[in-house]
């Protein structure tokens, strides 16, 4: 007996040293986490701004502990100030945030729980569980307590493990994407994901001449853009569809005027002005649509109206261009030589 009592005074010593370590590495953990969360929140946002007075401030100070030591001790101060207890502060701890936490323990560790969760369920029950824990404390009623930190947990078991709701949930989600899909923007970016695999590359148009063919009065020739025509973002550099269009012009040129050599020529074609408008972006493997037509000549000028696609056939860009024309021998001005309106006539 006297060693059951030695035993159980023994443990009356031992239960504060327990529980106060446990609040230390509580505190110090939290303010661990907290710290790194408000330095990456100082880092990414207050340290990008643009703004005035954020500029002056230094780097090395946003960077350092020294805001969130001075941020901690303003609540500090308001809780001593308003008489607040420690569950105001664990409040949403233990309720609010149980949830996400076991979700993403659940994500990391739980096989086939990776599909699309109703996020927005989440949020609600969440709020519900500080509701119940409020109400519990208010009422000094422990049970509420402990369902308010459980009720989250219980909800997101059920749903990693109801796998008639993930299939729902998978399938609607799905339906989400396919809708997403159809939005100009989301596409762009689908149809870049199928390229960089090498999934799908779309050929140009069968029985497509190697050097373009007409389709009524255009001239239209495809090519597929390549790692080359990017940038640095990965769509296709703005000066590449500039690029298109004369290598277009050239194949027009030379589909319409075969005969044309520069050694023997009386004349040169130059471009007097060259005007696009940008519609929509291009990437890499996208099919590259160039269609270019005679729009209009007068004496001395004459403009070339283009058009360009992409795969899907949507409209990129489109301009016009202005051409003039010199003698070889001195570059004087001439009219349009009679070699192109004879060239030029059939397609106008």
């Amino acid at each position: 007996m006297e060693y059951i009592n030695g035993l159980d005074v023994q443990s009356k010593g031992l239960l504060p040293l327990a529980y106060f370590s446990f609040l230390v590495i509580c505190a110090l953990t939290t303010l661990d986490s907290g710290y790194i969360a408000l330095k990456w929140f100082f880092e990414n946002t207050l340290g990008k701004s643009q703004h005035m007075l954020m500029a002056m401030v230094p780097k090395k100070l946003v960077e350092s502990p020294i805001p969130s030591f001075f941020l901690v001790g303003i609540i500090a101060l308001i809780g001593l100030t308003a008489h607040l207890q420690l569950e105001y502060f664990m409040v949403f701890y233990a309720s609010f945030f149980v949830g996400y936490a076991s979700l993403a323990i659940a994500r990391c560790f739980v096989p086939n729980s990776q599909q699309a969760l109703p996020q927005i369920r989440m949020f609600s029950l969440a709020s519900i569980s500080v509701v119940i824990f409020a109400f519990g404390y208010f009422i000094h009623n422990t049970p509420l307590l402990i369902l308010a930190s459980l009720l989250p947990l219980a909800y997101v078991v059920w749903l990693v493990f109801n796998t008639d709701l993930l299939r729902v949930v998978t399938a609607k989600a799905g339906e989400g994407i396919e809708a997403a899909q159809e939005i100009p923007a989301i596409k762009a970016i689908t149809k870049t994901a199928h390229a960089v695999t090498g999934s799908q590359v779309v050929a140009p148009v069968e029985h497509h001449a190697l050097g373009g063919h007409f389709e009524g009065k255009w001239f239209v020739y495809s090519m597929i853009a390549s790692y080359s025509d990017t940038n640095s973002v990965g769509n296709v550099y703005f000066g590449m569809y500039a690029m298109f269009v004369g290598k277009t012009r050239e194949l027009f040129f030379n589909t319409v005027m075969p005969d044309f050599d520069l050694k023997t020529t009386k004349f040169y074609i130059l471009t007097r002005s060259f005007e696009h408008k940008f519609v929509r972006e291009s990437r890499e493997f996208d099919t590259i649509t160039v269609k270019i037509r005679v729009a209009e000549t007068n004496r001395k000028f004459c403009t070339l109206e283009h058009q360009i696609f992409g795969t899907d056939n949507e409209l990129l860009g489109k301009g016009k261009q202005s051409l003039l024309f010199v003698a070889s021998k001195d570059y004087s001005l001439i009219d349009i030589p009679s070699e192109v309106y004879t060239a030029f006539m059939p397609h106008i």
